[in-house]
C-alpha cells in the first residue's frame, strides 16, 4: 500500500478526531479558535467514555457508540444552554458572523497548523515507511494484539483491556482512550490494524499537536500574529516530541496524551483568570477543562498527573494575586484564609494522585545516564536524550526565560518549565533512591517519558522569546512610512528563517532514529519479512478458534493482531498458567507426554510458530520446548518461509 493510498484513512482519522468534539462545542456555546481545539479531546473523551459504558449496556464496541454520545452531548448541551440563556433573557444564537480580525486569526491559525501538520506529516511517512510497517519495539506486541483484542470482544473499555494479558474476564484497568481511536479508525475504513495505526498516530502528531500547542500559546501571548506563526514555526522543530514517541517504547498511548496536554494548560489558566478569552470566559473554560481530562486520563493517566503538576504555578499566581488584593483593600484578616486553604487543598489533591498512581520502584528501575550538570544543560537547550542542539531552540528558549524572568504575569510559564526541566534532571542524572522514585516514579522513571515533556514547557518560551526579537527588530528597522508592509515582511521572513532552522540536525537524527524502528527485512528485530509473510496466510493452514503456541519475545504473539489466529500468550508479559508453562517448556514432547497431550487438547493448541531464537532486546527466555520441534516426533511442518515455520502437533490428535 502506497501513502496515497492510505490517505483516505488519515482523513477520516481526522473526521473521527475533530468531528463529534468541534459539534459538541459549539452546541455548549465556544467560539473561534476553542472549539476547533476542543474538538479532539471532545472526541476522544466521547469515545473512550462511550467504550466503557457500553458494555454494561449490552452494546457492542461500533462508530455507532461514539455517534450515540456525540448526539446525547450535542444534545444535552445545547439544551442546557438554551434554558441557561432564557432564564436570563437572552437569545440562543448558533451562528455568529465574523468580524475582519477574527477571518485574519482564523488565516493565521489555519497556516500555523498546516505548516507544521505537512512538516510532521512527511516526516512520519518517512519513518514508517511504508503504511503498513509495524514498530519493531516491546510494547507494540501489546499495543497491536489489544487492538485486535477490542475488535473480537466487541469491548473497548479501559476498564477490562488489562484482561488481555492476565487471561481474566473481569475489571483490568488499561487505559484505552488511543485503542479506542485506533480501533474506530479501523472499523469505519476496514483498513487493517497496522495502517490504521500508522494513520492514527500521524493526524494525532501532525494535526493534534500543533492545534493544541497553539491554543497553549494564544492564551499565554494573545491570538496575535508574531505568537500564532512562530507556533507554527516551532511546532515540528522538537526531537522529543512528538517523533521520539513513535521510536522509544513503542509509547503510542503517551503520543496522544502529550499531544492534548496543552489544551488543559490553556484551559486551566483561563478557568483561573490567569490569561483572557473573551469570546469564551472562565465557565466554559471549566467546562472544556473537565471535558478534557478524561480524554488525557484515559489515554495516559501519567499526562493528567503532569498537568495538576502544571497548575500549581497557576495556582499560586492566583494565591499571589488574591493575597496582594486583599491586603490592599484592608479586608479582614478571616477573608485570607480561603485561598490559601484552597491552594493547600490543591497541593494535597495533587500529591494524592502523585503517590496513587506510581508504580513500585521493583517496577521502575530505567537507571540514570548523565552528570547533573550535562542534564541542567540538556534542559536548557530542550535538547534531552542526547537528541543534540538546535541552536535556534536554545537561543530562543534562552531569551524567552529572560522575558518570563522579567515579567511577572508569565511567571507560571517560568514555573512550568522549571518543574518540567527538573523533572528531567532529576530522572537523567540522580541516582536511583526513593529521592529519584518520589519525583518521577509516576514516569517509570523513564528519561524518554519526561524529555517528551520538555516541548510542551518549553514551546511558549520559545514563542515568547522569538516574539521579542522580532518585535524588537521591527521597532528598530520599520520605516514609519511603510510600517504596517514592513512589519509583515518581518514576521513572515522572521517566522520562515525559525521554521527552516527548527528543522536542522536533531530532528533529522530523530527521525531517522525512530526510521530504524519499522524497517522491515530478514533480520529486523521483532517480526521479520519472512515470519510477517507466515502470517499473512496463517488462516491458510490453522482453523479459526485453534490456539497458536509461540515464543511472544520472538514476535510469535502477533499471530493473533496479524495473522488473526488466537495465541497462547499475547505479550512477552503474559500471566502464565501452568498449562501454558508446560506447553512453553515441553511441546516438542508431545508423543511421548501425556501431559502435554492433555494441554494440547484442552487449550486446542495443536499449532506452534518457531521464529528461530532471535528475541527482542538480544534476549534468551528459558522456553525450551520448541529446541527441538524439526526432529520431534509427532510434529510435522506445515509451512514455512526462510526460517520461520508454523508445526502442528500431530502426535495429540
Amino acid at each position: 500500500m502506497s501513502w496515497w493510498q492510505a490517505a483516505p484513512v488519515i482523513l477520516m482519522t481526522l473526521v473521527i478526531l475533530m468531528v463529534p468534539g468541534f459539534l459538541v462545542a459549539r452546541a455548549c456555546g465556544t467560539r473561534g479558535l476553542t472549539s476547533v481545539a476542543l474538538a479532539a479531546p471532545i472526541s476522544v473523551t466521547l469515545a473512550s467514555v462511550g467504550a466503557m459504558i457500553a458494555p454494561f449496556l449490552s452494546i457492542p464496541w461500533s462508530p455507532a457508540v461514539l455517534v450515540g454520545m456525540t448526539v446525547l452531548t450535542a444534545g444535552g448541551g445545547l439544551l442546557a444552554r438554551f434554558l441557561w440563556l432564557r432564564s436570563r433573557g437572552e437569545p440562543l444564537v448558533l451562528l455568529h458572523r465574523p468580524t475582519r480580525a477574527g477571518l485574519l486569526t482564523g488565516a493565521l491559525c489555519t497556516v500555523a497548523v498546516a505548516v507544521p501538520a505537512l512538516i510532521i506529516g512527511v516526516r512520519f511517512a518517512q519513518m514508517f515507511i511504508s503504511p503498513e510497517n509495524i514498530s519493531q519495539t516491546y510494547d507494540n506486541i501489546f499495543h497491536l494484539n489489544s487492538l485486535q483484542y477490542i475488535l473480537d470482544t466487541g469491548s473497548g473499555s479501559s476498564l477490562t483491556l488489562g484482561n488481555l494479558t492476565n487471561d481474566g474476564t473481569g475489571l483490568s484497568f488499561y487505559p484505552a482512550a488511543w485503542h479506542d481511536l485506533v480501533t474506530l479508525v479501523s472499523l469505519t475504513t476496514g483498513a487493517p490494524i497496522a495502517v490504521a495505526v500508522n494513520a492514527a498516530n500521524i493526524a494525532i502528531a501532525a494535526f493534534v499537536w500543533p492545534l493544541s500547542a497553539l491554543f497553549m500559546v494564544t492564551r499565554i501571548a494573545g491570538e496575535k500574529p508574531l505568537p500564532i506563526l512562530l507556533t507554527g514555526a516551532l511546532a515540528a522543530a522538537y526531537p522529543t516530541f512528538p517523533y521520539l514517541m513513535v521510536d522509544f517504547g513503542v509509547l503510542y498511548p503517551y503520543l496522544l496524551s502529550i499531544a492534548l496536554l496543552p489544551i488543559g494548560v490553556g484551559l486551566a489558566g483561563t478557568m483561573l483568570g490567569v490569561v483572557q478569552d473573551p469570546l469564551n470566559g472562565r465557565v466554559l473554560a471549566g467546562l472544556g477543562l473537565l471535558a478534557v481530562l478524561p480524554a488525557i486520563a484515559l489515554s495516559h493517566p501519567s499526562t493528567m498527573i503532569a498537568l495538576f503538576l502544571f497548575v500549581v504555578p497557576l495556582a499560586a499566581l492566583v494565591l499571589w494575586r488574591t493575597t496582594r488584593y486583599l491586603v490592599r483593600r484592608g479586608a479582614p484578616w478571616y477573608r485570607h484564609l480561603a485561598a490559601p486553604a484552597m491552594f493547600l487543598g490543591y497541593l494535597g489533591f495533587t500529591y494524592y494522585f502523585w503517590i496513587s498512581f506510581r508504580p513500585s520502584l521493583q517496577n521502575s528501575l530505567w537507571e540514570p545516564f548523565l552528570s547533573p550538570t550535562h542534564a541542567v544543560g540538556e534542559a536548557l537547550a530542550v535538547a534531552p536524550m542526547r537528541s543534540g542542539i538546535s541552536w535556534i531552540l536554545l537561543v530562543l528558549t534562552l531569551v524567552g526565560l529572560a522575558v518570563t524572568i522579567n515579567a511577572r504575569r508569565y511567571w507560571w510559564v517560568l514555573g512550568i518549565f522549571t518543574a518540567s526541566a527538573l523533572l528531567y534532571v532529576n530522572v537523567a542524572s540522580t541516582e536511583i533512591g526513593e529521592v529519584r522514585h518520589f519525583f518521577t516514579g509516576l514516569w517509570y522513571n523513564d528519561s524518554n517519558r519526561l524529555a517528551a515533556l520538555l516541548p510542551v514547557a518549553a514551546l511558549p518560551l520559545a514563542v515568547l522569546g522569538g516574539t521579542a526579537m522580532l518585535t524588537a527588530f521591527v521597532r528598530r528597522t520599520a520605516n514609519r512610512r511603510y510600517q504596517n508592509a514592513a512589519t509583515w515582511v518581518i514576521i513572515i521572513a522572521g517566522c520562515t528563517i525559525v521554521g527552516l532552522l527548527g528543522q536542522g540536525k536533531s530532528v533529522d537524527n530523530a527521525e531517522a532514529k525512530a526510521r530504524a524502528e519499522y524497517v522491515l527485512d530478514r533480520s529486523s528485530a521483532l517480526l521479520t519479512s519472512d515470519e510477517l509473510a507466515l502470517l499473512d496466510r496463517l488462516d491458510q493452514s490453522v482453523p479459526e478458534g485453534a490456539v497458536v503456541v509461540g515464543n511472544p519475545w520472538t514476535g510469535a504473539s502477533l499471530a493473533y493482531a496479524l495473522g488473526g489466529r488466537d495465541v497462547l500468550l499475547t505479550h512477552a508479559s503474559s500471566r502464565v498458567a501452568d498449562d501454558d508453562l508446560l506447553l512453553m517448556d515441553r511441546i516438542d514432547e508431545a508423543a511421548t507426554s501425556p501431559d502435554v497431550c492433555r494441554a494440547v487438547q484442552e487449550l486446542d493448541a495443536f499449532y506452534v510458530l518457531d521464529f528461530g531464537d532471535q528475541e527482542l532486546h538480544g534476549g534468551s527466555q528459558p522456553y525450551r520446548g520448541f529446541d527441538n520441534l524439526a526432529t520431534a516426533p509427532g510434529i510435522e511442518l506445515i509451512d514455512r518461509e526462510g526460517q520461520a515455520r508454523l508445526y502442528e502437533v500431530t502426535a495429540c490428535r
